[in-house]
């Protein structure tokens, strides 16, 4: 998975999921990211997820 793909996948996660909880979101990786997409590459896209999750939490503050 390229960089751009994490970030598009991490983006789509958080569109669809919105301010679900990480425990929930990662309960649903499976159906989300798709069976193509290999376990190793859960953790950089929760990476970009918590990336994004935190800039716009400084936006709003």
């Amino acid at each position: 998975m390229s960089e751009r793909e994490v970030w598009v996948k991490a983006n789509t996660i958080l569109a669809e999921h919105g301010a679900m909880t990480v425990e929930y979101i990662f309960d649903q990786l499976g159906d989300v990211l798709d069976d193509d997409i290999a376990v190793e590459e859960w953790r950089r896209v929760s990476v970009a997820i918590d990336a994004i999750t935190a800039a716009a939490s400084d936006r709003a503050n």
